[in-house]
Protein backbone atom coordinates (compact mmCIF):
# COMPACT_ATOMS: atom_id res chain seq x y z
CA UNK A 1 0.00 0.00 0.00
CA UNK A 2 3.08 2.17 0.52
CA UNK A 3 4.26 1.60 -2.83
CA UNK A 4 1.85 4.31 -4.80
CA UNK A 5 2.02 7.09 -2.81
CA UNK A 6 6.28 6.95 -2.48
CA UNK A 7 6.03 6.69 -6.20
CA UNK A 8 3.67 9.24 -6.75
CA UNK A 9 6.70 11.58 -4.46
CA UNK A 10 9.74 10.78 -6.04
CA UNK A 11 7.30 12.14 -9.07
CA UNK A 12 6.44 15.11 -8.17
CA UNK A 13 10.20 15.93 -6.46
CA UNK A 14 11.92 15.12 -9.68
CA UNK A 15 9.97 17.58 -11.53
CA UNK A 16 11.60 20.50 -9.91
CA UNK A 17 15.16 18.75 -9.62
CA UNK A 18 14.93 18.65 -13.76
CA UNK A 19 13.05 22.19 -14.31
CA UNK A 20 16.34 23.24 -12.25
CA UNK A 21 18.69 21.60 -14.11
CA UNK A 22 17.69 22.83 -17.43
CA UNK A 23 17.44 26.19 -16.32
CA UNK A 24 20.77 26.89 -13.82
CA UNK A 25 23.78 25.36 -15.47
CA UNK A 26 25.87 25.69 -12.60
CA UNK A 27 23.51 22.83 -10.38
CA UNK A 28 25.08 19.38 -10.33
CA UNK A 29 24.38 17.06 -13.70
CA UNK A 30 24.03 13.15 -13.45
CA UNK A 31 27.60 11.24 -14.23
CA UNK A 32 27.68 9.70 -17.80
CA UNK A 33 27.94 6.18 -18.27
CA UNK A 34 31.56 5.32 -18.91
CA UNK A 35 31.66 2.95 -21.79
CA UNK A 36 33.01 -0.65 -20.96
CA UNK A 37 36.51 -1.17 -20.89
CA UNK A 38 38.29 -3.00 -24.05
CA UNK A 39 38.37 -6.74 -22.89
CA UNK A 40 42.39 -7.20 -23.00
CA UNK A 41 43.87 -10.22 -24.86
CA UNK A 42 45.33 -13.05 -22.30
CA UNK A 43 49.32 -13.11 -21.66
CA UNK A 44 49.95 -16.04 -23.23
CA UNK A 45 48.03 -14.50 -26.81
CA UNK A 46 50.29 -11.72 -26.46
CA UNK A 47 53.77 -11.77 -25.54
CA UNK A 48 53.79 -15.29 -25.52
CA UNK A 49 53.29 -15.84 -29.05
CA UNK A 50 55.40 -17.64 -31.45
CA UNK A 51 55.80 -16.30 -34.97
CA UNK A 52 57.45 -18.48 -37.18
CA UNK A 53 58.73 -17.86 -40.85
CA UNK A 54 60.23 -21.68 -42.48
CA UNK A 55 60.60 -23.21 -46.18
CA UNK A 56 59.83 -26.24 -46.70
CA UNK A 57 58.53 -28.02 -43.60
CA UNK A 58 56.43 -31.22 -42.71
CA UNK A 59 53.58 -31.76 -39.69
CA UNK A 60 53.66 -35.15 -37.95
CA UNK A 61 50.32 -35.41 -36.43
CA UNK A 62 51.07 -38.10 -34.30
CA UNK A 63 54.40 -36.90 -32.83
CA UNK A 64 53.15 -32.95 -32.83
CA UNK A 65 56.29 -32.11 -34.62
CA UNK A 66 57.23 -30.09 -37.04
CA UNK A 67 60.16 -30.49 -39.92
CA UNK A 68 60.84 -27.17 -40.92
CA UNK A 69 63.89 -26.32 -43.29
CA UNK A 70 64.36 -23.97 -46.24
CA UNK A 71 65.92 -21.03 -43.59
CA UNK A 72 63.64 -21.12 -40.58
CA UNK A 73 63.10 -17.61 -37.98
CA UNK A 74 61.32 -18.41 -34.74
CA UNK A 75 60.26 -14.86 -32.48
CA UNK A 76 58.58 -14.71 -29.30
CA UNK A 77 58.50 -11.19 -28.14
CA UNK A 78 61.18 -8.73 -28.96
CA UNK A 79 63.43 -12.03 -29.35
CA UNK A 80 64.43 -14.06 -32.05
CA UNK A 81 66.02 -16.91 -33.34
CA UNK A 82 67.17 -17.85 -36.94
CA UNK A 83 68.65 -20.93 -37.72
CA UNK A 84 68.58 -23.26 -41.29
CA UNK A 85 66.60 -25.98 -40.01
CA UNK A 86 64.52 -26.89 -36.39
CA UNK A 87 62.34 -29.29 -34.97
CA UNK A 88 59.27 -27.70 -33.19
CA UNK A 89 57.11 -30.20 -30.66
CA UNK A 90 53.74 -29.45 -29.86
CA UNK A 91 51.73 -30.64 -26.67
CA UNK A 92 48.08 -32.91 -27.14
CA UNK A 93 46.82 -29.14 -27.82
CA UNK A 94 49.25 -28.07 -30.06
CA UNK A 95 50.88 -25.67 -28.42
CA UNK A 96 54.16 -25.04 -28.88
CA UNK A 97 56.25 -26.53 -26.35
CA UNK A 98 59.97 -26.29 -28.11
CA UNK A 99 62.16 -25.97 -31.25
CA UNK A 100 65.84 -27.54 -31.62
CA UNK A 101 67.90 -26.19 -34.44
CA UNK A 102 69.58 -28.38 -36.88
CA UNK A 103 72.54 -25.65 -38.01
CA UNK A 104 73.84 -22.70 -36.46
CA UNK A 105 71.62 -20.44 -34.54
CA UNK A 106 71.81 -16.94 -34.43
CA UNK A 107 69.81 -15.68 -31.08
CA UNK A 108 69.28 -11.66 -31.19
CA UNK A 109 66.84 -9.12 -29.15
CA UNK A 110 67.28 -5.11 -27.97
CA UNK A 111 69.74 -6.47 -25.57
CA UNK A 112 72.05 -8.75 -27.07
CA UNK A 113 73.65 -10.87 -30.22
CA UNK A 114 74.70 -14.79 -29.96
CA UNK A 115 75.80 -16.77 -32.17
CA UNK A 116 76.66 -20.87 -31.47
CA UNK A 117 76.61 -24.58 -33.35
CA UNK A 118 73.69 -25.63 -31.71
CA UNK A 119 70.64 -23.94 -29.96
CA UNK A 120 67.38 -25.21 -27.96
CA UNK A 121 64.35 -22.89 -27.45
CA UNK A 122 61.95 -23.46 -24.60
CA UNK A 123 59.22 -21.01 -25.33
CA UNK A 124 57.27 -22.00 -21.92
CA UNK A 125 60.48 -20.58 -20.17
CA UNK A 126 61.31 -18.63 -22.13
CA UNK A 127 65.08 -19.94 -22.52
CA UNK A 128 67.49 -20.17 -25.40
CA UNK A 129 70.24 -22.91 -24.26
CA UNK A 130 73.07 -22.65 -27.33
CA UNK A 131 76.40 -24.56 -27.35
CA UNK A 132 79.49 -24.98 -29.37
CA UNK A 133 81.82 -22.08 -30.03
CA UNK A 134 79.68 -19.41 -28.72
CA UNK A 135 79.89 -16.04 -28.98
CA UNK A 136 78.05 -13.10 -27.38
CA UNK A 137 77.68 -9.53 -28.21
CA UNK A 138 76.17 -6.88 -26.05
CA UNK A 139 74.40 -4.41 -27.80
CA UNK A 140 74.29 -0.46 -26.42
CA UNK A 141 71.78 0.66 -24.33
CA UNK A 142 68.61 1.91 -25.74
CA UNK A 143 69.63 0.43 -29.28
CA UNK A 144 67.35 -1.30 -31.56
CA UNK A 145 68.00 -4.59 -32.49
CA UNK A 146 67.90 -3.61 -36.49
CA UNK A 147 71.02 -2.56 -38.29
CA UNK A 148 74.51 -3.59 -38.16
CA UNK A 149 76.11 -4.32 -34.63
CA UNK A 150 79.11 -3.42 -35.48
CA UNK A 151 78.28 -0.20 -36.93
CA UNK A 152 76.10 0.76 -33.75
CA UNK A 153 79.32 0.06 -31.19
CA UNK A 154 82.63 0.71 -31.88
CA UNK A 155 84.13 -1.63 -29.23
CA UNK A 156 81.42 -4.08 -28.20
CA UNK A 157 81.94 -6.49 -25.21
CA UNK A 158 82.80 -10.26 -26.78
CA UNK A 159 81.92 -12.83 -24.58
CA UNK A 160 83.22 -16.30 -26.07
CA UNK A 161 82.43 -19.93 -24.21
CA UNK A 162 80.92 -23.47 -24.96
CA UNK A 163 77.40 -22.92 -23.06
CA UNK A 164 74.51 -20.78 -22.10
CA UNK A 165 71.40 -20.59 -20.37
CA UNK A 166 70.20 -16.72 -21.98
CA UNK A 167 66.50 -15.94 -20.22
CA UNK A 168 65.41 -13.76 -22.93
CA UNK A 169 62.59 -12.83 -20.90
CA UNK A 170 64.69 -11.38 -18.23
CA UNK A 171 68.19 -10.90 -20.18
CA UNK A 172 70.41 -12.38 -18.54
CA UNK A 173 72.80 -15.85 -19.27
CA UNK A 174 74.14 -18.34 -17.27
CA UNK A 175 77.85 -19.49 -17.99
CA UNK A 176 78.85 -22.91 -16.43
CA UNK A 177 81.85 -22.89 -17.94
CA UNK A 178 84.56 -21.27 -18.57
CA UNK A 179 84.15 -17.66 -20.43
CA UNK A 180 86.30 -15.38 -21.87
CA UNK A 181 85.47 -11.53 -22.42
CA UNK A 182 87.16 -9.43 -24.79
CA UNK A 183 86.72 -5.75 -25.30
CA UNK A 184 89.15 -2.62 -26.07
CA UNK A 185 92.43 -3.67 -24.62
CA UNK A 186 91.46 -6.07 -21.94
CA UNK A 187 90.61 -9.38 -21.36
CA UNK A 188 88.60 -11.04 -18.46
CA UNK A 189 88.65 -14.64 -17.90
CA UNK A 190 86.96 -16.98 -15.36
CA UNK A 191 85.67 -20.36 -14.40
CA UNK A 192 82.17 -19.36 -14.97
CA UNK A 193 79.96 -16.62 -15.09
CA UNK A 194 76.64 -14.79 -15.35
CA UNK A 195 75.75 -12.34 -18.12
CA UNK A 196 73.18 -9.65 -16.82
CA UNK A 197 71.70 -7.09 -20.23
CA UNK A 198 70.15 -5.03 -18.52
CA UNK A 199 73.06 -3.41 -16.24
CA UNK A 200 75.69 -4.58 -19.20
CA UNK A 201 77.55 -6.40 -15.97
CA UNK A 202 79.21 -9.72 -16.11
CA UNK A 203 79.69 -11.69 -12.76
CA UNK A 204 82.73 -13.53 -13.20
CA UNK A 205 83.47 -16.30 -10.85
CA UNK A 206 86.45 -18.43 -10.19
CA UNK A 207 89.97 -17.50 -10.89
CA UNK A 208 89.60 -14.65 -12.11
CA UNK A 209 91.93 -12.81 -14.09
CA UNK A 210 91.93 -9.20 -15.52
CA UNK A 211 94.81 -7.93 -17.71
CA UNK A 212 94.91 -5.32 -19.71
CA UNK A 213 97.26 -4.01 -22.79
CA UNK A 214 99.85 -2.28 -20.79
CA UNK A 215 100.69 -5.30 -19.11
CA UNK A 216 98.83 -4.29 -15.63
CA UNK A 217 96.77 -7.59 -14.64
CA UNK A 218 94.47 -8.33 -11.36
CA UNK A 219 93.74 -11.77 -10.04
CA UNK A 220 90.52 -12.64 -8.02
CA UNK A 221 88.30 -15.27 -6.93
CA UNK A 222 85.36 -13.06 -7.61
CA UNK A 223 84.65 -10.26 -9.73
CA UNK A 224 81.55 -7.43 -11.29
CA UNK A 225 82.84 -6.58 -14.15
CA UNK A 226 81.08 -3.51 -15.90
CA UNK A 227 81.02 -3.78 -20.29
CA UNK A 228 79.00 -0.71 -21.37
CA UNK A 229 80.75 1.24 -23.69
CA UNK A 230 82.49 4.08 -22.58
CA UNK A 231 81.63 3.17 -18.79
CA UNK A 232 83.79 0.24 -18.49
CA UNK A 233 84.57 -0.38 -14.89
CA UNK A 234 85.38 -3.69 -12.15
CA UNK A 235 84.88 -4.10 -8.66
CA UNK A 236 86.53 -6.73 -6.59
CA UNK A 237 84.45 -8.06 -2.99
CA UNK A 238 87.47 -9.91 -2.06
CA UNK A 239 91.08 -9.82 -1.85
CA UNK A 240 92.96 -9.49 -4.78
CA UNK A 241 96.64 -9.66 -6.37
CA UNK A 242 97.96 -7.94 -9.06
CA UNK A 243 100.54 -6.48 -10.76
CA UNK A 244 101.18 -2.58 -11.97
CA UNK A 245 103.57 -1.63 -14.97
CA UNK A 246 105.42 1.95 -13.68
CA UNK A 247 105.17 4.57 -15.96
CA UNK A 248 108.74 4.74 -17.83
CA UNK A 249 111.02 7.39 -17.06
CA UNK A 250 112.86 8.88 -19.61
CA UNK A 251 116.52 9.53 -19.39
CA UNK A 252 118.30 12.44 -19.26
CA UNK A 253 121.56 13.28 -20.28
CA UNK A 254 124.15 16.35 -19.51
CA UNK A 255 125.99 16.41 -22.62
CA UNK A 256 128.54 19.57 -23.61
CA UNK A 257 128.38 20.92 -26.73
CA UNK A 258 131.73 20.54 -28.46
CA UNK A 259 133.12 24.27 -29.44
CA UNK A 260 131.81 25.05 -33.15
CA UNK A 261 134.64 23.95 -35.64
CA UNK A 262 136.75 26.77 -37.24
CA UNK A 263 136.57 27.49 -40.80
CA UNK A 264 138.09 26.26 -43.46
CA UNK A 265 140.97 28.58 -44.65
CA UNK A 266 141.38 29.83 -48.28
CA UNK A 267 143.15 27.54 -50.13
CA UNK A 268 146.04 30.05 -50.63
CA UNK A 269 146.82 29.87 -47.06
CA UNK A 270 147.59 26.20 -46.79
CA UNK A 271 151.33 26.26 -47.73
CA UNK A 272 153.38 23.49 -47.50
CA UNK A 273 154.76 23.53 -43.99
CA UNK A 274 151.94 24.80 -43.00
CA UNK A 275 149.13 22.10 -43.14
CA UNK A 276 146.58 23.54 -41.16
CA UNK A 277 146.31 26.87 -43.73
CA UNK A 278 146.64 29.14 -39.95
CA UNK A 279 147.93 32.52 -40.56
CA UNK A 280 151.33 32.84 -39.53
CA UNK A 281 152.57 34.57 -36.38
CA UNK A 282 153.79 38.14 -36.86
CA UNK A 283 157.47 38.45 -37.43
CA UNK A 284 159.67 39.55 -34.73
CA UNK A 285 160.47 43.12 -34.93
CA UNK A 286 164.15 43.81 -36.25
CA UNK A 287 167.20 45.42 -34.13
CA UNK A 288 167.87 48.82 -34.61
CA UNK A 289 170.83 48.94 -37.02
CA UNK A 290 173.88 50.89 -35.83
CA UNK A 291 174.04 54.01 -37.68
CA UNK A 292 177.32 54.24 -40.38
CA UNK A 293 179.43 56.67 -39.55
CA UNK A 294 179.96 59.86 -41.57
CA UNK A 295 183.39 60.34 -43.65
CA UNK A 296 185.35 63.01 -42.46
CA UNK A 297 185.46 66.18 -44.63
CA UNK A 298 188.88 66.32 -44.77
CA UNK A 299 189.50 62.45 -46.26
CA UNK A 300 186.54 63.08 -48.47
CA UNK A 301 187.91 62.57 -52.00
CA UNK A 302 189.29 65.27 -54.00
CA UNK A 303 187.22 67.40 -56.29
CA UNK A 304 184.09 66.71 -54.27
CA UNK A 305 181.46 69.23 -54.10
CA UNK A 306 181.18 71.05 -50.53
CA UNK A 307 178.00 72.93 -49.58
CA UNK A 308 178.50 76.72 -49.57
CA UNK A 309 179.61 78.70 -46.49
CA UNK A 310 176.38 80.14 -45.05
CA UNK A 311 176.30 83.82 -45.48
CA UNK A 312 175.61 85.74 -42.35
CA UNK A 313 173.70 89.19 -42.22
Amino acid sequence: MLQRPLAGLLAVCAVPFLISAKTNPGTIQPMPVSPPAPVSQPADETEDTVSYESGPARYLDKQKLWQMSGGVKFSQSDTHLDTQAALVNLDSDLKAISAKSLASVHVYDSQNDLTGDHGFLDFTKHLATLKDHITLIARPGGKNSGGSLKSQVKDPATMTCDVMTYDYRKKTGTVPGALVIHQTDRVLTADSGVYNGNDKTVTLIGNVHAKQGDGNEVFAAKMIAGIEEGNEWIFIPGPITGKLKPKKDKPTTNTVEPPPAQAAPPPDLALPGNPTGAPPPPAAPAPNPTPEKQPDASNSAAGSVQPPPAVKQ
